[in-house]
């Protein structure tokens, strides 16, 4: 998007906002929605099946079997995906979920009533089963793309790429939601933006400082200040650049936002969200290549990782659906759906570690990309809200500027039935001759040319005869 935009004040007093940001200050009660929606103890057995079947799959890779790992991984997502697309049958939600609990005296022990209650996940397996078979048939030998059943492994774990980038969407449509939360209304602010700035750098700063102490601290390396800097020198120079990055790609955009109060507060926490993730972001990256992170670390920090990624990316898709027509993602398969996506994530990871020679670095570039993402997604959405904030403006104004006069009652009062024939009888001097007021001379002469004009006197005169 051109940075060629600009803020176009309100023909009036009356605060105007756009509809981006009215859209994004409604996200927010989504979000809580969805939360309470994943997290359905109705639909628990679900998440504790991904969490069970995710370990012995990705030891299953690691044992050399990458190919029947993949299948399965795949397989779980599509039948996941393909029970979404049947939630709104009410036999596929019986099927899918637990029935309310009516008898809370029940005698059954808890174990049991654990056990069966994953009977609500037999419909998805057996979905997915019947993908497996499907796999199967279609890559192993004598299928029709037998020849590609290597390649299958190498994919999926390449998809990790694309999840970076739903990851660097996802948790920046979030965030943009966050800091369109309860903005001031839209007058115009007068002051430059050198304090907003100055505040900005410093905890930005004060950030990146403390979590790498932190991380430091938890390696058993040498904790002094001095140490800190000199030890990682590359680090503090790379938070800066992209600092310097970040304000100078939003300059434009943050000027612009800097002439109306609720502008300049959503670029402010607009911005300093965003980069807090991309400080993060490089500090995993600084992470994995200088304090040589263990194996667990990586795994633990990549198992959140697909956690918040998809629950970021199915909130993402559903708030968009709210107002869609089509309603593909909706809070009735907003678990299914999410479930397939986690299934392909950690198809993707397990496919990183023993596809890729070089582990740590697929995941760095991984980093890279949300990296990326995110100094994109920081000069785009203020943008968006600065042009939808004009376009607003400018339809107020052309809805003003068309819109009638208001008249006054006298003048919009229709004439009764005596003053209509009055109007009538007269109509030909009224139309014709234009009286003065009281008191004023009138061109009579003038009148009696009207009058006669067009007049048959020889018929009127004989008539009078």
């Amino acid at each position: 998007m051109s940075d060629e935009v600009e803020v176009i004040e309100p023909a009036d007093s009356t605060p105007s906002e756009g509809h981006e940001l009215d859209h994004l200050q409604a996200s927010d009660p989504s979000l809580r929605a969805l939360l309470k929606v994943l997290l359905n103890i109705k639909t628990l057995p679900h998440i504790l099946l991904i969490l069970t079947l995710s370990t012995p799959l990705y030891l299953l890779a690691n044992n050399g079997q990458n190919e029947l790992s993949a299948f399965c991984f795949l397989s779980l997502s599509l039948g996941y995906l393909t029970t979404g697309l049947f939630s709104n049958s009410a036999r596929v939600k019986s099927w899918t979920q637990l029935p309310d609990i009516r008898d809370p005296e029940n005698s059954t022990s808890l174990i049991i009533r654990v056990l069966k209650s994953f009977r609500i996940c037999l419909f998805p397996l057996g979905i997915s089963l019947g993908w497996f078979v499907f796999l199967q048939v279609l890559f192993n030998e004598g299928g029709p793309a037998a020849e590609f059943s290597s390649l299958v492994p190498f994919v999926l774990g390449t998809l990790f790429l694309f999840w970076a980038v739903m990851q660097g969407r996802s948790f920046a449509r979030w965030l943009a939601s966050v800091a369109a939360y309860k903005l001031p209304s839209s007058h115009t602010r007068e002051g430059g933006l050198v304090g907003s700035m100055v505040v900005f750098c410093t905890v930005i700063s004060i950030i990146a400082t403390a979590g790498l102490a932190v991380f430091v601290a938890l390696h058993g390396e040498p904790l002094g200040v001095l140490s800190l800097f000199t030890g990682h020198l590359g680090y503090f120079l790379g938070v800066g650049a992209l600092l310097a990055l970040s304000l100078w790609s939003t300059r434009h955009a943050r000027e612009l936002a800097g002439s109306k109060v609720m502008l300049h507060r959503f670029s402010n926490r607009w911005l300093m969200l965003s980069q807090i993730m991309i400080t993060w972001h490089f500090l995993t990256v600084w992470r994995h290549r200088e304090l040589d992170p263990s194996t667990p670390e990586l795994l633990l920090e990549e198992v959140l990782l697909m956690m918040s990624t998809v629950f970021m990316a199915i909130w993402g898709l559903t708030s968009k659906s709210f107002r869609s027509s089509l309603r593909l993602v909706h809070e009735g398969n907003a678990l299914t759906v999410g479930l397939s996506f986690g299934y392909a994530y950690a198809g993707s990871v397990a496919m990183l570690a023993t596809v890729f020679d070089d582990f740590v670095t697929v995941m760095v570039t991984g980093h890279i990309v949300v990296i990326l993402t995110f100094l994109w997604m920081q000069r785009k959405v203020l943008n968006g809200i600065i042009t939808d904030h004009d376009a607003t403006v400018k339809v107020n104004r052309t809805v003003e500027s068309i819109a009638p006069a208001p008249v006054a009652d006298d003048e919009t009062k229709e004439p009764g039935p005596e003053e209509a024939s009055e109007t009538e009888q007269e109509g030909v001097v009224t139309s014709s001759v234009e009286v003065g007021a009281i008191g004023e001379d009138v061109d009579w002469e003038g009148a009696t040319e009207v009058l006669a004009e067009g007049v048959d006197w020889d018929d009127e005169i004989e008539l009078l005869d």
